[in-house]
């Protein structure tokens, strides 16, 4: 009985050993400043990827959009889909556009299309503006356990925060909480999984959109990330919106089924949920 006492005891200290190095925590500008260093940064980037939406009504089919991710490192990310019908562009200072079918239909970005965040700003000072106008408390720091690695976790527990691999110091989730009108929260979480490195820069290889925790909204599939040469006249937000006309709802689904459609239609339904 004794050995087996001593066992459990044993077993207990080598659990909660990660959680007793509190003080070896960094603060919260230089937990930043480590991840953006540990990711690189290599400039202008290409990635091919597949968009996946899960299979919540259609009986076991999934919807899938071929989209390109075009990154200048820490500036801009423009995403556009192979067949040219969506183009969405991002700026480090925030600004937002979105054309569907050849007209403006957004120019306010929505929770989840924050994802590409921590992959962008590899800029320590940029991502912590970004950051805070999230909502992120700087000062709240602490470590947990998530999908299985230990993370740092920046922000408050229950609010705007993100989480960074303890080892490698990528960024393993980024999760935004914002408040409604009517009191309601509402959580998007984003998790950055298989990373690996090209050209001296890390990337991952698969990222994972969910409501919350539990409902996946999106899966992106990295199939290519290469460096490229694209022109900084594709992320030049004033300059795009004067080749597109405006319009302040979706087009609507005519018969037949459309993936792409199909993904904007079901965000814009979640987002009216929130309202």
């Amino acid at each position: 009985m004794k050995g087996a006492g001593r066992g459990i005891v044993m077993g207990m200290i080598l659990f909660l050993m990660p959680f007793s190095l509190q003080a070896f925590i960094p603060e919260g500008p230089h937990m930043l400043d480590l991840m953006v260093r540990s990711m690189g940064n290599t400039g202008k980037v290409r990635l091919d990827t597949l968009i996946a939406l899960p299979a919540s009504e259609k009986e076991g089919e999934v919807s899938r959009v071929e989209d390109v991710f075009l990154f200048n490192l820490p500036h801009a990310f423009r995403s556009e889909t192979k067949d040219g019908r969506r183009v969405r562009i991002a700026t480090g200072e925030g600004r937002f556009l979105l054309v569907l079918d050849g007209v403006i239909v957004r120019e306010t970005p929505g929770m989840e299309d924050f994802f590409y965040l921590p992959l962008l700003l590899r800029d320590r000072h940029m991502l912590i503006s970004l950051l805070m106008e999230s909502g992120l408390d700087m000062e709240r720091t602490g470590l947990i356990r998530y999908g299985g690695r230990i993370c740092y976790r920046l922000g408050s527990p229950d609010g705007t925060r993100i989480l960074i691999d303890k080892d490698n110091l990528y960024p393993v989730a980024l999760k935004l909480v914002q408040g409604t009108e009517g009191g309601r929260k509402r959580e998007v979480t984003f998790r950055y999984l298989d990373w690996q490195r090209f050209d001296g820069a890390a990337w991952p290889l698969r990222i994972e959109i969910f409501e919350g925790e539990r409902d996946l909204l999106q899966r992106i599939q990295v199939q290519d990330v290469r460096k490229d040469n694209f022109s900084a006249s594709l992320f030049v937000i004033d300059r795009i919106r004067q080749q597109y006309s405006h319009s302040e709802t979706l087009p609507m689904l005519e018969g037949g089924e459309d993936p792409l459609m199909e993904i904007e239609l079901n965000l814009e339904r979640l987002r009216r949920r929130y309202q």
